[in-house]
């Protein structure tokens, strides 16, 4: 090949050119190299802390996969996991961190723990890392973030065993001390009324290595129910302390049961004083029973044990538990026992120096039974004080018999005492006040005196007027209205016993010399009939049916009174019952009262059955008079010797009146003789208001003579005292109180249970008339009741206003008197009258009105043009013009009605 002979310019050209030409090939290589050090950069700018974790053991963490978490946000995660080289029993975790957390995790004191699943029978927690698997968690060791950076950096942790305490929610620390309940387990729950508010952190020996502190940790919402004299005590599922003496049973939970629990009481003492603080230190009790004792012990000596038991046997006073036999110790030294009882803490001042102890055991003989509520109870523990402020005592002789009887002695004469003995008791209300001392046959061979010791201080419960009776065991008695069954205790039906009441404790506190004693409560009742001030009536009748001296009179089947005797009045031909009716329920006899002859019973059958009316079974076999009192607001008692008929039955006596129930949303201002009107007359009145659930049940007495006024179509509404623009409405019932009014309708069924409305219905519900709508720009203040004129006569008034349909409108609905319903025609006029129209020009000014009553209260008029069209139907609409047209004055059309009832 020949060598190139150019010239030698063009040569370097060519040279130059190839110098100069960059090649893509080097495009791709640079990008590379831009972005690996771009991600390098990152890397290094990104790269987190490494800290190292020493756990015990590394189950369920995995390298590269288990996180750092704080408060559920993945801060870091392990990188390797291996053997610590100085403590082969220990694992060391290394953990990168993200470089944004750094700074706050690697603080000295933050606090480090594995998150896995634990189920106990005190705790539930980390079952999320069932699916999620473990993770390692952290806690900060100060609340401020500024604070938490200010503390020297650390890189090297120990894990601990479990969650460390929420420097965010930290709680109230507390330590409960006690003797003998250190088988409470750490999780057990605190309790506070059923609901856990915290846990027992930790158990450790006391310092004196006595006792064990239990510390709980209260939770930081429930900080305030902890107070300096807060009660706690030991809950239990099962406790269980048995023996002859008895058995005593208490339930708890399931969890109390394993892991026992602590419950924390506030009493009224605890919740005014301070609240506890922090590690104070509290005392445990064993149970809720003992919380309610006294701090200190009594002790008792005594020759003999008498089969008491420690934590069963009972201490009483006054017949009430007041405390409970807490230890017993023999001392051979003194051939003596020791006992030591703990008192309720209201009856602790009761054991002074002026308290008797004795034991009560079962003691059976042939003139006196006792303790033979020990069968039941086994012997316990009573005790007496004849001066409760006197000094406190903590050492006491138990007695083996009661103290010597005390008190005020009264005499009872008695011709038969029945089963009674001596020591029986006397009894108030059930309350034993006395007993009986002795009783002696008096010379007369017929009667005893019986000699009764009553407790000073219910000396207050007896008068003049006391009246005591046998009161045994097993009182029965069976009349034609009940059967009568009373049981006293085992003791009384033994020994019998003594009752007293006092009827008026307005007499003065004198006494008397001796009392009678009656044979049983149903003598006393009839006494006291006779003895009370009443009423006296005399009643007239026909015949003398089943009715007797003694008859009983009923009111609401409740005995008031009864027959004292009769007589023939040969005059009137009838006979004349004195009656007697007790002081309590003289008042319920007013001039008004029916008295009829409840003897027998009566039947109906009719469309719903057979129905049987019967005062009691006493009048169906021994007669009776019964009374029945229409309700009024102001009663009058009737004088002594008061006439009033007997009528022979109640249907007869009661066929003047019907019932009636109205159920309302509220009673407004009734009460029972609120009266029923109907056009300002009253046609009954009410004779009871009740409450069914969330409605008032109002009961009417209604005038037979009305009846027809009532059917389902009737309507009943609330009135009352009203004062508005108008004027006063219902004046009267500013003083008597709200009434009923009702509207008749125009059914033929009857109902009797009707709805009680709180405001008239509208405006002529249930009339006849014809009912028309105007169409109005707005409501004009337009209400109910406002006139319709026709040539300024009254002819209608509106009903009630509302929105048409699209709302453009106001619909206002009319009705139409039925004498003048032909007036209106299907082209007549409707303007509105209300207030005054003035019209002013250069001749004056003209006023226009169409009434003075429209000027106050509005109105509607409408004309009828010459032309006029066929009468309106119901529900016609027209329009209501607001500017009166005076060329509608022009029109005369001669309309002539049909209706029979105008002319």
């Amino acid at each position: 090949m020949s060598e190139y002979t150019g010239s030698p310019e063009y040569a370097q050209g060519l040279m130059r050119d190839r110098r100069n030409r960059f090649s893509l090939v080097w495009i791709i290589p640079i990008i590379a190299l831009i972005i690996t050090v771009g991600m390098i950069w990152k890397t290094y700018i990104n790269a987190g802390t490494r800290i190292y974790l020493v756990i015990e053991n590394g189950d369920g963490v995995i390298e590269g996969k288990t996180p750092l978490m704080y408060k559920g946000i993945k801060i870091g995660a392990v990188e390797d996991v291996h053997i610590k080289q100085d403590d082969v029993s220990k694992l060391e975790l290394t953990i990168v961190v993200n470089k944004a957390s750094t700074q706050s995790v690697t603080r000295e004191g933050n606090k480090f723990w594995k998150v896995e699943p634990k189920i106990s029978l005190t705790e539930i927690s980390g079952l999320k890392t069932i699916v999620n698997g473990v993770y390692i968690a952290v806690m900060p060791a100060a609340i401020s973030k500024d604070a938490l950076i200010a503390l020297p950096f650390k890189d090297h942790f120990i894990a601990l065993d479990s969650a460390p305490l929420d420097i965010f929610n930290p709680g109230l620390s507390v330590v409960v001390n006690t003797l003998n309940r250190g088988d409470i387990a750490i999780g057990a729950p605190v309790l506070y009324n059923k609901q856990a508010i915290g846990v027992v952190e930790d158990k450790k020996l006391s310092a004196d290595k006595n006792s064990v502190d239990l510390y709980l940790r209260i939770k930081t919402e429930y900080m305030d129910l902890i107070h300096c004299k807060s009660v706690f005590f030991k809950s239990s599922a099962l406790d269980i302390k048995a023996s002859l003496s008895g058995v005593k049973v208490h339930m708890g939970s399931l969890a109390s049961f394993i892991a026992g629990g602590i419950v924390i009481k506030n009493t009224n003492e605890s919740l005014t004083s301070t609240l506890a603080s922090d590690k104070q230190r509290f005392s445990l009790y064993d149970d809720e029973e003992s919380t309610y004792l006294a701090a200190d012990e009594i002790m008792l000596t005594m020759t003999q044990t008498y089969n008491l038991t420690p934590e069963i046997s009972k201490v009483y006073c006054k017949g009430v538990e007041a405390g409970v036999v807490s230890s017993l110790k023999y001392n051979p030294d003194t051939d003596k026992t020791q006992i030591k009882l703990k008192l309720l803490k209201e009856f602790r001042n009761l054991a002074n120096e002026t308290s008797y102890f004795w034991i009560v055991k079962p003691s059976l003989g042939f003139n006196k039974v006792e303790g033979l509520d020990t069968i039941v109870r086994g012997n316990y523990i009573k005790f007496e004080t004849k001066n409760n402020d006197a000094k406190k005592q903590s050492t006491f002789v138990l007695n083996e018999n009661k103290p010597p009887r005390e008190g005020l002695h009264l005499k009872i004469i008695s011709e038969d005492i029945q089963n009674l003995k001596e020591d029986a008791g006397v009894f108030y209300r059930n309350i034993m006040i006395g007993v009986v001392n002795k009783f002696w046959l008096n010379k007369d061979k017929k009667s005893f005196t019986i000699d009764l010791v009553v407790e000073p201080k219910y000396k207050r419960l007896l008068n003049t007027s006391s009246l005591f009776y046998l009161h045994s065991g097993v009182e029965f008695k069976a009349d034609f209205s009940k059967v009568h069954l009373k049981a006293g205790s085992l003791e009384t039906i033994l020994r019998g016993g003594i009752s007293v009441i006092t009827p008026n404790f307005k007499l003065d506190s004198k006494l008397k010399k001796s009392y009678v004693l009656y044979k049983s409560y149903n003598e006393v009742v009839r006494a006291q009939y006779l003895a009370e001030n009443g009423v006296h009536l005399t009643l007239s009748a026909k015949t003398m049916g089943s009715l007797k001296e003694g008859s009983s009179v009923f009111f609401k089947q409740i005995k008031v009174g009864e027959i004292l005797s009769f007589k023939w009045d040969a005059q009137n031909n009838t006979i004349l019952f004195d009656v007697f009716i007790v002081e309590e329920y003289a008042n319920e006899v007013q001039e008004n009262t029916i008295f009829y002859n409840s003897s027998g019973m009566s039947a109906k059958i009719g469309l719903n059955g057979l129905s049987i009316d019967m005062e009691s079974v006493e009048s169906l076999i021994a007669g009776g008079i019964a009374f029945y009192t229409p309700a009024t607001k102001e009663k009058k008692r009737v004088r002594n010797k008061t006439r009033f008929k007997l009528y022979d039955t109640k249907d007869e006596a009661m066929e003047n009146f019907i019932d009636l129930v109205l159920i309302g949303e509220d009673s407004a201002g009734l009460e029972v003789g609120s009266l029923l009107k109907y056009k300002n007359v009253s046609l009954g009145q009410v004779e009871n208001i009740s409450l069914i659930k969330d409605r008032v049940r109002i009961d009417l007495k209604i005038d037979a003579q009305y009846k027809h006024l009532i059917n389902k179509g009737t309507a009943f509404w609330l009135e009352g005292f009203k004062l508005s623009l108008s004027g006063v409405k219902n004046a009267s019932s500013a003083l008597k109180g709200s009434f009923i009014v009702l509207k008749p309708g125009n059914l033929k069924e009857t109902s009797d249970v009707y709805f009680l409305m709180s405001k008239p219905p509208m405006p002529h519900l249930n009339e006849k008339g014809l009912r028309v709508i105007v169409e109005a720009k707005r409501w004009g203040g337009l209400k109910a009741e406002t006139p319709v004129y026709y040539r300024q006569i009254k002819i209608g008034s509106v009903i009630q206003h509302r929105l048409n349909s699209n709302a453009t409108k106001v619909d206002i609905e009319i009705f139409i008197e039925p004498c003048y319903s032909h007036l209106i025609r299907d082209n007549s006029y409707f303007y509105n009258t209300s207030g005054i129209g003035m019209e002013v020009s250069i001749f004056g000014a003209k006023v226009q009105t169409e009434s003075i009553e429209s000027i106050l209260s509005g109105g509607i008029g409408v004309l009828t043009p010459d032309d006029y069209a066929k009468a309106s139907q119901n529900g016609k609409s027209f329009v209501l013009h607001e500017d009166f047209d005076e060329k509608a004055l022009q029109w005369a059309p001669k309309l002539h009605s049909s209706n029979a009832m105008c002319e």
